[in-house]
């Protein structure tokens, strides 16, 4: 399971930088960026208020369904499990697959249901 948290953390920044406008997207992946060093390093404590800035900051000027911030979604979410903290992944990383399949088409072969 490691390996497939850790796979996610580094291609996250990419599905989050190619969601975003390169106008806006600077702060946004800054915040992102930095949660995920620190995440990778264990430092997991600094690394948790950065994601959900991040997030924030992708909802306010994206909107809450945009594929950048399920990307912040899944990584905060594994940030989450790494921890064991389960009950508060759980609902980010629904949300997440729910904004993948809206946006892939749900008979996409990578969509939860497809």
């Amino acid at each position: 399971m490691r390996a497939h948290v850790l796979a996610s953390l580094v291609l996250a920044p990419l599905a989050l930088a190619s969601a975003l406008s390169p106008a806006q997207s600077d702060t946004v992946l800054e915040a992102f960026r930095k949660g995920v060093e620190l995440y990778q390093a264990g430092r997991y404590g600094e690394a948790e208020p950065l994601m959900k800035e991040a997030l924030r900051r992708s909802e306010r000027e994206f909107g809450p369904d945009n594929p950048g911030a399920a990307a912040v979604r899944t990584a905060l979410a594994n940030l989450y499990r790494q921890q064991g903290r389960y009950a508060e992944a759980e609902p980010l990383l629904r949300r997440a697959l729910a904004i993948k399949a809206r946006v892939r088409g749900e008979d996409h072969p990578r969509s939860p249901r497809g």
